[in-house]
């Protein structure tokens, strides 16, 4: 049984656990690592059908899940920009260091 205080606007909830997996999120795309990256992809996914899967619920009048999402599609697209970048400098750093393995067996 989960103990955890939670408020009594799920919705809020929600989009806190929402913000805070994407703060993961984009730490892990400006380390590099790519298999928290992809895990923490995956989770976002999940998590970003249950803030649309709540929508229908909210008022009108409150923006707050859109707001969420397309912030979140921008700091998403941020975050993929910032892994490809990496993934870039891997391949011209193994480039590189083939083309100098190269250069020393000629020898």
């Amino acid at each position: 049984m989960n103990d955890a205080p939670t408020s009594e606007d799920p919705g809020a909830d929600l989009l806190k656990e929402f913000e805070a997996l994407l703060v993961q999120f984009e730490q892990a795309a400006r380390d590099g690592d790519l298999d928290e990256f992809r895990r923490l992809d995956h989770v976002l996914r999940s998590k970003a059908l249950a803030v649309i899967g709540g929508m229908p619920d909210m008022n009108p009048t409150d923006d707050r899940y859109i707001d969420a999402l397309r912030d979140a599609v921008a700091r998403l697209g941020t975050a993929a920009g910032e892994i490809q970048q990496e993934r870039k400098l891997l391949k011209a750093r193994r480039e590189a260091d083939q083309r100098i393995r190269l250069a020393y067996s000629r020898k």
